[in-house]
């Protein structure tokens, strides 16, 4: 693993778990730091660069939102978040992701799970970054990009579309934040799910066995596979369509109720429910290859 993704700070009061994740992730080669409060966290982010922040929610005296805020609001550090709850509850997730966490992750803790959101934050910063200045006066866009696997493999798609949307479109930062979740999980679902195909035993393993994978496919007709985004804007409204070449799936079997739909004991298969909470309408085609969100902008800042 390249050796700058292997610094971690996991933040919790509890001491045995502390050590006991410090051991796990030492044995994947991660050089880990521990910190028993927000304040040595705090303390240590100072002192340290971070690849990658682990922390619990649930902390006496300064929580891991508190946390999470002082770092993305204060002190303005770009390093990805993960949060651990033990009690998960909508209202966390919300401040959270407005904030700009990265992800939760269940307690009590599985190392497959915990490995495998590492993996994620590994993928998406291992890829291209853009950064553009904002155009206050476009009030209306309709875009329509395509992507290919290749692309998706060595760029870092939704991050793009967010500066790109952000270079036109201004917007409060936490509908930025949320906006941003929106397209990583439909972007990521239609290619890995509906282009490259990988089955979930593979998404839980390692990232080596993920690439290893994927490069198999990509030697396939699947390479020759597009996605398609298309974006419009108007009268302060983002509607966002993602169509994957892929075979789709069954969209009877997705709930779409008012109910909580989170399931954050699993490693996979939540990203439509983050994206079902976070948008004001989610759709689907009737063959499950076209995602569709509508995000309305409350308010300029």
């Amino acid at each position: 693993m390249p050796e700058q993704y292997n610094r971690i700070l996991i933040v919790d009061d509890d001491i045995a778990l502390l050590n006991s994740l410090k051991d796990v992730l030492s044995h994947y080669k991660f050089n880990v730091d521990i910190a028993s409060s927000v304040n040595i966290a705090l303390k240590n982010v100072n002192q340290t660069q971070y690849s990658l922040i682990i922390s619990d929610i649930e902390m006496p005296k300064k929580s891991g939102l508190e946390l999470l805020k002082q770092l993305k609001e204060v002190m303005l550090v770009a390093t990805p978040v993960i949060l651990m709850t033990g009690h998960f509850e909508i209202d966390y997730a919300i401040e959270a992701i407005s904030l700009g966490v990265d992800d939760f992750i269940k307690k009590p803790i599985e190392s497959h799970i915990i490995l495998k959101a590492i993996n994620n934050i590994l993928i998406k910063q291992s890829k291209k970054k853009i950064q553009d200045k904002t155009d206050p006066n476009i009030r209306e866009i309709n875009w329509i990009l395509e992507f290919t696997a290749k692309d998706y493999l060595h760029q870092n798609i939704p991050e793009q579309i967010v500066n790109l949307i952000k270079t036109n479109i201004k917007m409060p930062l936490k509908t930025i934040n949320e906006l941003s979740v929106c397209l990583e999980e439909t972007i990521t679902n239609a290619f890995v799910h509906g282009t490259l195909c990988v089955p979930e035993k593979i998404r839980i393993k390692s990232h080596n066995e993920y690439r290893s994978f994927v490069d198999k496919q990509m030697k396939t007709e699947i390479a020759k596979q597009k996605v398609f985004v298309d974006i419009c804007f108007k009268n302060n409204t983002i509607y966002v369509s993602v169509k994957d070449q892929g075979k789709g799936f069954d969209i009877k079997s997705y709930n779409l109720s008012g109910e909580s739909l989170l399931n954050f004991t699993n490693a996979t298969g939540r990203g439509l429910s983050l994206v079902n909470m976070l948008a004001d309408k989610l759709s689907f085609e009737e063959d499950g290859t076209k995602v569709s969100i509508q995000k309305r902008i409350h308010e300029y800042s």
